[in-house]
């Protein structure tokens, strides 16, 4: 809570602000645990972000909620952090968005962006990592140290930099670059690249290129390795597909196709295809979806079919999304999504999904919503979430 006391002392003797604004969403609802348990959920959430005339800049995020896994209300510092101009340089301090490399987290700790050139600014970060593994477990030991030297030329960026990962006495080097070459509403392309060496679970890496002929056709491709080996020390509460992933070499491609047909009518492709050895024999799995989506003026409607096939079963689902503004303060938005799956445990079902919502902005700055959530599936026979948004703005 330093940076607030420091951006407290900041506001009181600078009185010059060039931009104040700030946001308040109140929501509430209500749904079914599998336990058959109804729980209430309840969210006070709080954006404020000053910009003063000396190029200081404070930003807060913070969320007031009922956590239902402990029982108990919480105080959520979700993004809390101070900009500072330090001569040439800047400076932020507190919690904020981490996303160098392909990763993406929160972090508690500092960055600092150095120009060294008109076109060329090196930027370092230290500190601790906030995230969701994939067991659902959030991860707060985890420490991050690191430099990104980053190039920008009117129509070519590039980055390259390379960082240190410690948690549990175990270190992960991860050397990455990025390159994006644009021509303004016409062309652009993007290449992402990371290469990781954990100290036990062995070499990974991900490379991403993709092609953009603005508006009108996006072409993308993915590829992932990970060369992983067992790691003992992890801990053995973990869902089956993490430990066969964790535990084994896999790798991934994955192609995107866009296709703005119109200004109105879009279509997409997109394959992905996994490999890996279990610890019985080699795996595969597949998915493809293809959407299409219409936009004219007040109307939005998308669709979507996708059909996914791995060791676990294959499922085929079927979905249609909808908005409409029925007045310029009202607008409503729905959804129903449709799926068929054949488990390897045997279960053999349909579900449905119903969502539906309705907005209203009755000023400015203060707009409600109201959304409802109904499902049926091998679990509910009919289970309904409803949730209320309030949210309020000022500039």
């Amino acid at each position: 809570m330093g940076v607030f006391w420091i951006s407290l002392i900041l506001n009181l003797f600078n009185g010059a602000h060039a931009y104040v604004s700030s946001q308040t969403t109140f929501s509430t609802g209500a749904y079914r645990d599998y336990a058959e348990k109804n729980q209430f959920l309840t969210t006070l959430d709080w954006q404020f972000s000053s910009l003063h005339i000396g190029g200081s800049e404070f930003y807060s995020d913070l969320g007031i909620n009922n956590n239902l896994e402990r029982g108990e209300w919480n105080l959520y510092p979700q993004q809390l952090h101070l900009t500072l101009p330090l001569f040439q340089a800047k400076v932020k301090v507190g919690r904020q968005v981490w996303s160098e490399a392909l990763d993406y987290s929160l972090m508690d700790g500092i960055v600092l962006a150095v120009p060294i050139h008109h076109h060329l600014k090196f930027v370092s970060y230290a500190g601790g990592l906030t995230h969701l593994e994939q067991t659902n477990e959030l991860i707060t030991n985890e420490q991050v140290y690191g430099g990104t030297l980053k190039w920008s030329q009117e129509q070519f960026r590039l980055n390259v930099g390379q960082l240190a990962r410690y948690q549990d006495n175990k270190s992960t080097s991860v050397g990455y670059a990025q390159a994006l070459y644009s021509i303004p509403d016409f062309y652009q392309s993007l290449l992402l690249g990371e290469m990781r060496f954990n100290q036990s679970r062995g070499r990974s890496e991900k490379w991403t290129a993709m092609i953009e002929t603005h508006p009108f056709e996006k072409l993308a491709s993915s590829y992932t390795y990970l060369g992983t080996r067992p790691d003992l020390s992890m801990p053995t509460k973990q869902s089956i597909w993490y430990r066969l992933t964790s535990s084994s070499t896999q790798s991934a491609h994955q192609f995107n196709q866009s296709l703005q047909i119109t200004k109105e009518h879009g279509l997409t492709l997109s394959l992905r295809r996994i490999l890996f050895t279990s610890r019985t024999k080699e795996e595969r799995g597949s998915k493809a979806e293809l959407a299409w989506d219409w936009i004219v003026l007040d109307r939005r409607l998308d669709t979507h079919l996708t059909y996914l096939k791995s060791f676990g079963g294959e499922m085929v689902s079927l979905g249609l999304n909808g908005s409409q503004f029925m007045t310029t303060s009202w607008s409503i938005n729905s959804g129903v999504e449709v799926s068929d799956f054949k488990k390897i445990n045997g279960i053999s079902t349909h579900a449905y999904e119903l969502r539906t919502g309705l907005k209203k902005s009755w000023s400015r700055s203060f707009e409600t919503q109201l959304s409802m959530e109904f499902e049926r599936n091998h679990y509910y026979a009919l289970d309904m979430r409803a949730m209320l948004y309030v949210s309020h703005f000022t500039y």
